[in-house]
């Protein structure tokens, strides 16, 4: 009988010691860790985690999770560091029924999350749109349950930016609209949103977000330019072009605003025939004004010669044969006249953009009408290179 008792006490000591020495373990990794002894603190961890007895125990994870926290704060290339702390801090939280760790594991979640957000905008600046996407998606699932302040707004914002330049249209307008909500302060929110529910046809909501952003950011240029094009979208050409000349008499030389015009006036032009010349004139004379400034504009110099290179052909559509032989001969000087004034800024526009098929095709069509035929096939042999 004594002898059955001695084995129960042995077995009941060598045990307990068993869990002591797990235990003692985590106390060693804790230690090796105020040290930094990072290795030494992992080699500890990881026996600890890998036996029964203190597996299950939150000091044992929440330790583990902190150590692999800071394994990756001094190499943050290694993320496999990162889950395991991740997944260490979790289980913590799962099996510490009272909440005693809550306060120590919540702070290094933040640095571990916060490590996403980073990465995100990294990824960001290098225009890796969809790295970017996926380091903002854990950050906004960890921030919706933890902390939903400017941070979360800005990580929406970023998430929509990114989303939009993937072209996901429907997930960037979520990821924007809870940006919104979260009352986020950028003007290219409003005015991104603006354009994803016009393009959507969503003209109401368009229309109140552009307002929207109007009201909080009246000087902004990018929603002044979207308020009139969308005005130009809902066809409400006399608003459209009220609301450019305001913008024109606020910054009558900013090169933006004035092609923001000529656009405007060429709009305004198709819709209104009547007062097609006068559109032409004021288009012309914008452009005119902007090569003044900045000769050396491509898309000035390429809408320059668009301009009149139209004006011509619009001419051409006029029954010449009605025409008497006087006025007939009048009317192809004019014409050749125009055709002349636009050859120099096509041949501009050709000069800085040389693969702009557009400009090619105007420049050709010059080319052509001015009977200089080796230059028009020229350019015809350029545009077949260009679709190959």
């Amino acid at each position: 009988m004594f002898i059955r008792y001695l084995i129960v006490w042995l077995l009941i000591v060598f045990t307990g010691y068993s869990t002591f020495g797990q235990a003692i373990l985590v106390t060693k990794a804790s230690e090796y860790l105020k040290k930094n002894e990072l290795a030494s603190a992992r080699e500890a961890i990881d026996l600890a985690a890998k036996n029964e007895a203190t597996q299950n125990d939150p000091q044992t994870c929440y330790v583990r999770g902190f150590i692999y926290k800071e394994l990756f704060k001094a190499n943050p290339t290694v993320l496999t560091h990162r889950e395991t702390a991740l997944t260490s801090l979790q289980k913590c939280d799962e099996l510490d029924k009272n909440g005693a760790y809550k306060p120590k594991t919540a702070p290094v979640l933040d640095y571990l999350y916060g490590s996403f957000y980073n990465e995100g905008v990294e990824y960001l600046n290098k225009k890796d749109f969809a790295k970017a996407l996926a380091s903002f998606k854990p950050f906004i699932e960890y921030r919706t349950k933890t902390k939903p302040d400017d941070y979360l707004a800005e990580a929406y914002f970023n998430a929509g930016y990114a989303a939009l330049a993937l072209k996901d249209t429907p997930l960037s307008r979520g990821y924007y609209e809870k940006a919104l909500q979260l009352n986020y302060n950028n003007p290219l929110l409003y005015d991104d949103l603006a354009q994803i529910y016009q393009q959507l046809g969503e003209k109401k909501l368009a229309i109140q977000t552009v307002e929207a952003g109007r009201q909080k950011f009246p000087n902004d240029a990018n929603l002044r330019i979207s308020q009139i094009n969308l005005s130009l979208y809902l066809k409400d050409y006399p608003k459209a072009e009220k609301q450019l000349e305001e913008y024109m008499r606020i910054d009558p030389t900013n090169i933006d605003v004035m092609m923001v015009a000529g656009t405007v006036y060429e709009s305004l032009a198709r819709e209104d025939s009547a007062k097609r010349k006068v559109y032409f004139e004021k288009r012309k004379m914008i452009y005119q004004k902007i090569l003044q400034k900045s000769p050396e504009d491509p898309s000035a110099n390429y809408n320059m010669a668009v301009t009149l290179y139209n004006k011509a052909v619009d001419l051409l559509g006029v029954d010449v044969y009605s025409l008497e032989i006087q006025d007939y001969n009048k009317h192809l000087d004019e014409i050749t006249k125009i055709f002349n004034e636009a050859l120099p800024f096509a041949e501009k526009a050709v000069q800085m953009e040389p693969k702009n098929r557009n400009a090619l095709k105007a420049l050709q069509g010059i080319y052509h009408f001015l009977n200089r035929r080796d230059e028009s096939r020229k350019i015809g042999a350029r545009l077949d290179q260009l679709k190959g």
